[in-house]
């Protein structure tokens, strides 16, 4: 566990505004409203970036050590099992995580041994068994999720929302009074950014996120009973009859053309992992923009008022280990829930449930140390402790 240099922030808000009705906003909303929160989702087109991808997976990639950052996505991606299971767009087919190598699948047999989970969540398969439990030949053994799956990943965010007022508008702007915030004139007790890479013209600079191009590719008449993943993945077929697989991964690229390049690259990740590239007639490939951080978890809760902090904490600049006898508390009235990378999925309903703890105080289903892991704060400490600041 870790002791935060901060005192957390409570706010008790009664209306909020979202900007971002993908993945991360719909959840936040969805999440918030539950706990008797008004919401106001401000989005032009909905669905336009990496949230408007045809399918997705529900993925986990746990390691041997149990990490902060391995405790977050295991304990998010069981949250995100809840949050779905009735779901009408989330298609329960299992997953299979196969080993790139002799030494990965020793990895993963690791990782099964310190996961100590039931058979029924997570269980080991043999090259042979994982053949059949998809349904085309692989080479490589690996862990099979039997209560994963994927996720029709457009429909999911375009669910109706009845509660939650929808305004298909751009914010042009948006500013912060010690009470109010304000996004295009309107006042709200609180603003919560939830448009990945697009947040990054409201962020301090000490919050650096990047972004990650990704094209996925898509192709009719595939056999796949399950999801799979090693270096590349292959998704079941949905209901038009394509199957999603790739997908390339370009950092610091916020560029969306379609590139034969990168679905060359995709067949390349499924020839590694079927022994020859997938056959069958192409459909319309797409490409977004991952919003990544650069420990690659989520930033998720308020951002301080940085000059206070600076102040309050300017001992961190010659001392990293000293520990202030009082805590900063001042935090403005903006949230974050961005940093998701591809796996949004799986992250952004736990990290929902993390900003609703923030605000009403109401306990998030995850270990209480993560909340300090994952607030944007954790980056103006560093910048500190680096003498950046």
């Amino acid at each position: 566990m870790v002791t935060p240099l901060w005192e957390p922030a409570r706010w008790n808000a009664n209306r909020v505004a979202i900007i971002g009705a993908g993945l991360a906003g719909t959840a936040t909303a969805e999440a918030l409203t539950d706990l008797g929160i008004q919401c106001t989702l401000f989005d032009p087109a909905p669905a336009s970036g990496a949230s408007g991808n045809a399918q997705g997976m529900l993925y986990v990639a746990p390691q041997v050590d149990p990490t902060p950052a391995s405790r977050f996505w295991l304990q998010a991606y069981e949250y995100a099992l809840v949050q779905y299971q009735h779901s009408p767009h989330f298609h329960p087919t299992g997953l299979l995580t196969l080993a790139e190598s002799e030494q990965d699948a020793d990895r993963l047999a690791r990782v099964l041994i310190q996961l100590n989970k039931p058979a029924e969540q997570v269980h080991w398969v043999n090259a042979e068994q994982a053949s059949q439990l998809l349904g085309r030949a692989v080479t490589q053994p690996g862990l099979n999720w039997p209560q994963s799956g994927w996720m029709a990943v457009k429909d999911h965010v375009s669910r109706p929302m009845t509660s939650v007022n929808h305004q298909a508008v751009a914010v042009h702007s948006l500013t912060l009074d010690s009470d109010q915030a304000w996004v295009n004139g309107q006042s709200f007790d609180l603003a919560i950014l939830c448009n990945a890479y697009a947040a990054k013209r409201w962020l301090p600079d000490y919050l650096k996120p990047r972004p990650v191009r990704g094209q996925i590719s898509r192709i009719q008449n595939q056999e796949a009973k399950q999801a799979v993943c090693a270096e590349g993945y292959l998704t079941p077929s949905d209901a038009q009859g394509y199957a999603s697989f790739g997908a390339s991964f370009v950092p610091n690229d916020d560029q969306t053309d379609l590139r034969p390049d990168d679905d060359a690259f995709n067949q390349s990740l499924m020839r590694q992992l079927f022994g020859q590239a997938l056959q069958g007639q192409a459909g319309q490939s797409r490409a977004s923009i991952r919003c990544a951080s650069p420990d690659y978890l989520p930033m998720v809760g308020s951002l301080p008022v940085h000059g206070l902090w600076e102040q309050a904490l300017a001992k961190l600049r010659v001392d990293a280990k000293w520990t202030p006898s009082e805590r900063p508390h001042q935090w403005q009235r903006l949230m974050v829930n961005i940093g998701h990378g591809s796996r949004g999925l799986t992250s952004t309903p736990l990290a929902a449930a993390m900003l609703g703890q923030e605000i009403t105080g109401q306990t998030a289903p995850c270990d209480a140390d993560l909340l300090t892991h994952l607030s944007p704060a954790r980056f103006l400490i560093r910048a500190l402790k680096r003498g950046q600041r």
